[in-house]
């Protein structure tokens, strides 16, 4: 078994701590044999299978590169890395996801910087597969934290809202990802988890 980070936006910590976020998404990074990131349009999803998924380019068939998930395979750990910072005095961790957060002064630290001692969620992967990002079904959405309120579907306690999961997840992905990175219509780890 192994043990990795994974970054997570307070939003998506409220929801893991909830329990209604039990996937994550992460795209795909190919990299060839130079260590050079490869663009998607470049090369063919073949299989996934194990830990390794095979990519063949598509014009020279004989050019094929593995990728595994960085994140890592079914019965591995992850530790959340969320936005944090140390009490005054020091007697706990602190962290922005939480309700009363706002009344905290003074600035935070990012979730890159949080050190694994700090982590308060630890997640054991129970599954992983390769899909575009548009694939995704409305199930799936759900599991990624997508809420039903009041008969229509949000990610943010009904600060934006959609007639179907879906479209709430394609606004949840820009929110994360950036205007316009759910038409680029990615390969992603599709990472189901459960909070240990």
């Amino acid at each position: 078994m192994k043990e990795s980070p994974i970054l997570m936006s307070a939003l998506m910590v409220i929801a893991t701590l909830a329990e209604t976020k039990t996937q994550t998404r992460r795209i795909v990074k190919l990299y060839g044999h130079d260590g050079l990131q490869n663009d998607h349009a470049l090369w063919r999803f073949c299989e996934f299978h194990g830990e390794k998924a095979v990519w063949q380019h598509r014009e020279d068939i004989s050019r094929v590169i593995t990728e595994k998930c960085r994140h890592g395979n079914p019965g591995d750990h992850l530790w959340v890395k969320e936005t944090w910072k140390m009490n005054t005095p020091p007697s706990g961790v602190l962290y922005r996801a939480d309700a009363n957060s706002q009344f905290v002064k003074g600035p935070w630290k990012p979730s890159i910087f949080m050190f694994r001692w700090a982590s308060r969620i630890t997640l054991e992967i129970t599954d992983v597969r390769i899909e575009r990002l548009q694939d995704i079904s409305e199930e799936d959405c759900i599991a990624e934290g997508i809420v039903l309120l009041n008969g229509r579907y949000t990610f943010n306690g009904g600060l934006h809202e959609s007639r179907t999961a879906k479209e709430s997840y394609r606004a949840l992905w820009e929110v994360i990802n950036g205007a316009g990175s759910w038409e680029l219509n990615p390969y992603v780890f599709a990472i189901s988890f459960r909070k240990i």
